[in-house]
């Protein structure tokens, strides 16, 4: 299964990111989990010395008060580290924009299907869920949802329409929004926009084998170029309908591939 995955967001811009595995997701997790428990105990001796403080200063009126309330400080504790276990993600993922600690340590990030960044809603949803992931135990239904979902998804990522993703560089905006490739000189305007009459429906996966191709193309001999270029188009002329003209006695599948992807890219950009 593909690691990559093409979102087109509504706006028209292609963003490429991969997706975060299981490795990185469970360590992840267990970094949190650290810090969870290195909070509930840090309340607990923290209450412990207290009391014994009190015990040493001979504050007897709060020793009664301990004494009296036993049950209500239990039960504020129990609040505590259940806002502990169930807010700690949530918390950290909006005000981290996806990330808790553990995920900023292993460099994955949480962000909407669509490709936007985490909201309040998908950080309340997937974190809230995290209990339906662990059953029937030791987080059996997460790990198999991850392992056959094409997105790599748990359980609550899939109610919350979320994805794991691996953290990339920062990137200024104008490099985020700009496309990659803008169309080469060299390319004719005509077959370009006839081309394009079809590349739309070209899917990310057809897309980002296209381009592997052409990015990589020069560097093959040009005997398995022409094979490997063959390969790939065409299986994607049949499927898209695209007919070389009567006129033409070869077709450079090398070249079509370029205006292919050109095309596809040309029709993502924002306009």
């Amino acid at each position: 299964m593909s690691r990559e995955i093409l979102i087109t967001t509504p706006e028209n811009i292609a963003i490429e990111y991969e997706l975060a595995g299981l490795g990185s997701r469970a360590a992840a997790y267990t970094i949190d989990l650290m810090f969870k428990f290195v909070c509930w105990l840090s309340i607990g001796v923290a209450g412990l010395i207290i009391m014994g403080v009190a015990v040493l200063v001979g504050w007897h009126w709060f020793q009664r008060f301990v004494a009296d309330f036993l049950q209500i400080i239990a039960a504020v504790y129990v609040i505590i580290a259940f806002l502990i276990l169930w807010g700690y993600g949530i918390l950290f993922e909006i005000i981290w924009n996806g990330q808790t600690p553990g995920k900023r340590q292993m460099g994955i990030r949480v962000i909407r299907l669509e490709g936007y960044p985490l909201g309040v809603f998908g950080a309340t949803i997937r974190n809230l869920l995290w209990i339906v992931d662990f059953l029937p135990a030791a987080f059996l239904a997460g790990i198999v949802s991850i392992l056959v979902t094409r997105e790599y998804q748990r359980l609550g990522d899939l109610v919350a329409g979320t994805i794991v993703v691996k953290q990339r560089a920062p990137q200024s905006l104008d490099a985020l929004l700009q496309v990659a490739r803008i169309t080469p000189e060299h390319l004719d305007k005509d077959a370009l926009e006839l081309i394009s009459s079809q590349a739309d429906r070209m899917s990310p996966d057809e897309y980002r084998a296209v381009r592997h191709f052409t990015e990589r193309r020069m560097q093959l001999d040009p005997v398995i170029q022409r094979r490997q270029a063959a390969l790939i188009a065409l299986p994607l002329m049949h499927r898209l309908d695209i007919v070389p003209p009567s006129t033409a006695k070869t077709v450079d599948y090398a070249n079509f591939l370029e205006y292919l992807a050109v095309a596809y890219e040309q029709l993502r950009r924002p306009k």
